[in-house]
């Protein structure tokens, strides 16, 4: 007895199988890129203190990267495709993005500038360290 399935597809041989391997892992590699973009922007709302203006802009600054990137690779360097490894940049470059917002947003929620009374009025100044320490009252 045999069951007949008109859903199952046999490759065997050729070009197809290889098209169809690099296709699974690419889109294996996306919805992995969009776990790892929906766990950044949660941990920028965090970082940011609930700031939802803060964290889409933060976002949008790691978005923006990837079309600049994709100029200088397409247009500087004259590259005409992008390959596997490309794709596979796309972690790094998404994990340098949240590091450096993370660090501008650091040194924006630590600027201080103390007055006599010891108030806080807007930007720190430069103490000459690069120390988490309050610079002394001015």
């Amino acid at each position: 007895m045999y069951i007949l399935c008109r859903t199952v597809r046999v490759l065997y041989g050729g070009n197809d199988i290889f098209d169809m391997e690099v296709s699974g892992a690419f889109w294996h590699d996306v919805h992995l890129a969009l776990i790892s973009v929906i766990i950044i922007i949660i941990l920028m709302f965090l970082l940011t203190s609930f700031s939802v203006w803060l964290t889409v802009w933060g976002f949008v600054t790691i978005a923006l990267s990837f079309p600049l990137a994709y100029f200088f690779y397409r247009v500087v360097f004259n590259v005409a495709a992008l390959g596997m490894l490309n794709g596979a940049a796309a972690f790094v470059v998404i994990g340098i993005g949240k590091t450096l917002i993370a660090v501008i947003l650091i040194d924006f929620f630590s600027t201080k500038i103390h007055t006599n009374n010891g108030n806080c009025v807007g930007a720190r100044p430069f103490c000459g360290t690069f120390s988490w320490q309050e610079c002394p009252t001015v």
